[in-house]
């Protein structure tokens, strides 16, 4: 009988630890691939940043080298006029002046692409510079960065609230006038603001 109560005691020992030892080994498993997905994916990020870019990004770095940026701009001017003034530092391709997409009037600002990277450095010596009577800013075209410049949140952000003792306060409700006295015609009157008040 000892014997008996002694072998499924044994048994049942023998069953947890072998179920222990399956779930160790399906957990190094699990570790185990979830090493090599880290590392698959490390590499695959290697390939990407370090990965030659695809050609419409060449293209568009080599055409921001080629290109200048034209801030303090009149703002009745035309592309032609940009194209005369700067015509003398090379050969352009493309005169661009921002307009408002609403209103259609000019930013104030404009970028010129040259045919030759050279014509940058001369056309940068036309920084500070006079143009239909305002000092113009010259500097080469830079790449933005999405999110670089990005501004930060504030806590508050809405109109200004007006002083709660304003004749108009919050969400433009009436509230009373805190003030006891007011200017009618001539002199100062009381105004009772507590009927029960006695004074």
């Amino acid at each position: 009988m000892e014997q008996m109560n002694q072998e499924p005691g044994k048994n049942e020992e023998e069953n947890f630890r072998a179920q222990v030892d399956d779930i160790n080994n399906i957990d190094k498993e699990f570790s185990d691939l979830q090493k090599l997905k880290m590392m698959n994916d490390g590499a695959d990020m290697q390939m990407n940043q370090g990965g030659a870019p695809d050609s419409h990004e060449m293209e568009q770095e080599e055409i921001n080298n080629r290109s200048i940026f034209v801030g303090n701009v009149d703002y009745s001017t035309q592309p032609e006029e940009l194209q005369s003034l700067f015509s003398e530092c090379g050969v352009i391709n493309r005169v661009t002046i921002l307009v408002n997409k609403n209103t259609g009037h000019s930013k104030g600002y404009a970028y010129i692409e040259f045919a030759d990277p050279s014509s940058v450095r001369t056309a940068l010596s036309l920084s500070e510079s006079f143009f239909k009577k305002r000092q113009i800013k010259v500097c080469s075209k830079r790449r933005n960065i999405p999110g670089f410049n990005r501004p930060r949140m504030s806590a508050f952000r809405g109109r200004v609230m007006k002083s709660p003792l304003s004749s108009r306060g919050r969400f433009g409700l009436r509230q009373p006038s805190f003030r006891p006295f007011y200017r009618g015609r001539g002199a100062y009157k009381k105004v009772v603001t507590n009927p029960y008040e006695r004074t």
